[in-house]
């Protein structure tokens, strides 16, 4: 990610490894860097596809905070809701 720089969260097939690590962070019981990783997704890029599945993975994680969850459900519906205003 720092070589690429934030280019690497707009980037889809990026963002599709990111996601897979993310998983493999969870088999690995390491919930905290799956979350980290996801959140760099959900805050940095631009592409709301992209960031709409991010927040989707977030919100699939069971044992997070319900004011993160908020935050994330807030997100989702926002994306959503521009995309159809599109």
């Amino acid at each position: 990610m720092e070589l690429k720089g934030k280019e690497v969260f707009n980037n889809e097939e990026d963002v599709n490894f990111l996601i897979e690590t993310a998983a493999f962070y969870e088999l690995a019981d390491k919930f905290d860097e799956k979350f980290d990783l996801l959140e760099l997704i959900a805050d940095n890029s631009s592409n709301d596809e992209l960031k709409l599945r991010a927040v989707e993975e977030i919100l699939n994680i069971g044992d997070i905070y319900i004011s993160i969850r908020d935050k994330y459900e807030k997100l989702r519906d926002d994306i959503i809701n521009n995309s159809i205003k599109l």
